[in-house]
């Protein structure tokens, strides 16, 4: 009986025992969760307001010491329907300019596009089509993006005006077509240069004919992709002759769009093969993406501070080591603009990431935004929301040599597409901006409905 009684005895220690544990785990698991959500209260820097023409910098003034030195500033987004994020990023520019001398901003949209929309928007015509030149719609059509350009604008005239300028190697805009073909033609006229024979050039008008170009037969694809090359290597072989007509930058300019339109057109190709597409078809992209970008920093711009407006998922680095956490999606392999560019620059660079607690995204060609539900606990988003604060600024090149940081260790977090990933942020990012609510892109609306609206 005694030995009974002592098993029992024995029994309910070691309950009591492993009860007390666990205990002690979730204390542990809860204060260890406090103490993160006070660092953030303590170092995150909140931001005072989106309001994209409010000069009260003095929220901001810490980002002078945070970005330093850097000449390249990388301002992400989550997805390209985020209409807070757009007014939010307009006033960062807006500081940028003022405050850290950066004179240009260059969008993810056409290298060639690009500058035809930075002479449109020194013409006297309407601000909505001068955008229309340029960006792609699902930001010239936002009215969240306008104040940026309507800013631009007011520095005209001025010692340091804001310039625009791009970086893809696809063209952006409907009006490109007719232009693009025009304004290559002309380069080698000018020249007293035929560059094609006849039928190459109408092949080639023919090629930018979205609707041609589908029922383009391979045959006539294939001589199109040889009438680039020779177009490419009558640039490179001409150099003396071309250039009493066209300065060094012309002559490099004209090179940089026909080699991304080489590649923008093998990318057509590929979607009309009908062959399956993945996420490591981006690669050939964002190459050609991250040599323009290090061609305006190195070449175009080489005295000036340049600040970028793309999606995250591009201005990142050694992106192939995030965990997605979705079956389908993986990125292992993936190399995007982000990360040839800090491999070249280095400190130069300095790339801000967004992300949100909750609320609705959608951009402007979407009927009605999406929710975006209120992330999960121990997230950082979770975390940032119990601050209190609205807008935080999570300055990670400061604490990334200290291993031991929890923002070192791997995080859930969602600033691609809004979708919950893992990783270690800090290698992939210099800083993060937490906004407690996102809200969606709305189209901007044309004058006469603003008017009607009113009355």
């Amino acid at each position: 009986m005694q030995e009974a009684k002592n098993k029992h005895a024995r029994l309910f220690g070691i309950l009591l025992i492993l009860a007390f544990c666990f205990g002690l785990k979730a204390q542990t698991g809860k204060t260890d969760s406090e103490a993160k959500v006070q660092w953030l209260k303590d170092n995150a820097l909140p931001i005072r307001t989106i309001t994209p023409d409010d000069e009260d910098f003095s929220d901001l003034m810490p980002l002078v010491d945070k970005i330093g030195y850097a000449r390249l500033v990388l301002l992400g987004e989550q997805s390209h329907g985020d209409g807070n994020v757009f007014l939010l990023k307009a006033r960062l520019i807006r500081f940028l300019h003022q405050v850290m001398g950066f004179d240009v901003l260059a969008w993810e949209s056409g290298l060639y596009d690009c500058r035809r929309m930075e002479a449109a928007l020194h013409a006297d015509i309407p601000l909505e089509e001068a955008i229309s030149t340029g960006i792609f719609p699902i930001w010239g059509l936002s009215e969240q993006v306008h104040p940026v350009f309507a800013y631009a604008r007011s520095t005209y005239g001025k010692p340091r005006p804001l310039i625009m300028a791009g970086f893809d190697c696809q063209l952006s805009t409907a009006q490109s077509a007719e232009n693009f073909l025009s304004d290559i033609k002309t380069f080698f006229s000018k020249a007293q240069m035929t560059g094609l024979e006849e039928e190459g050039w109408d092949l080639f008008k023919e090629a930018l004919d979205a609707k041609k170009l589908r029922s383009m037969a391979e045959e006539k694809r294939s001589i199109h992709k040889k009438n680039i090359e020779i177009l490419l290597r009558t640039i490179l072989d001409s150099q003396p002759k071309l250039a009493p007509y066209h300065s060094r930058g012309e002559i490099d300019f004209m090179k940089k769009i026909l080699s991304g339109y080489r590649t923008y057109f093998g990318m057509i190709e590929k979607m009309l093969s009908g062959e399956k597409r993945t996420v490591l078809d981006n690669n050939v992209r964002d190459a050609v993406m991250a040599e323009n970008l290090l061609w305006l920093v190195e070449k175009a711009f080489p005295e000036q501070k340049i600040i970028v407006w793309a999606a995250t998922l591009h201005n990142m680095r050694r992106i192939n080591q995030v965990q997605t956490n979705n079956p389908n999606l993986s990125y292992e392999g993936l190399i995007t603009m982000g990360h040839p560019v800090y491999e070249k620059l280095e400190d130069d660079v300095y790339s801000i990431g967004f992300s949100a607690f909750e609320g609705k995204a959608g951009n402007v060609f979407l009927k009605q935004p999406y929710n975006i539900p209120a992330a999960p606990e121990n997230s950082l988003e979770e975390l940032c929301h119990r601050t209190g604060q609205e807008m935080l600024f999570i300055d990670f090149k400061g604490i990334r040599a200290d291993s031991e940081h929890w923002l070192n260790q791997k995080l859930k977090s969602r600033p691609l597409g809004h979708a919950l990933m893992d990783a270690v942020w800090p290698i992939h990012l210099d800083a993060m901006i937490f906004t407690d609510k996102v809200t969606p892109s709305t189209r901007l609306r044309k004058k006469d409905e603003q008017q009607n609206r009113l009355k």
